[in-house]
């Protein structure tokens, strides 16, 4: 028995995976885009995402913000911890 591993990795990752066309059509949807988005595959693939079935702005933006400071909250730890600065002083 053969089991494809990237799309059984693809399919049960908890993150939101998403894949379109360079045109925004998309062609693939995990389930952790379920869950993160609120769409089902089912309704989802197939549409574009200026359709309101994808990303919305609102959602990028905010995924964008917490990837970031999860990706600084990693780093602090392996240099000896700190304090984020926002702004400069």
């Amino acid at each position: 028995m053969k089991t494809d591993f990237d799309r059984l990795l693809l399919a049960e990752i908890p993150d939101a995976v998403t894949i379109t066309t360079p045109e925004g059509e998309v062609v693939y949807w995990n389930r952790g885009a379920e869950a993160v988005f609120g769409y089902r595959s089912e309704e989802a693939v197939g549409r574009s995402v200026d359709t309101g079935c994808g990303i919305r702005p609102e959602d990028q933006a905010r995924l964008e913000a917490e990837r970031f400071v999860s990706q600084v909250e990693r780093f602090l730890p392996a240099a000896g911890g700190g304090e984020v600065a926002w702004g400069a002083e």
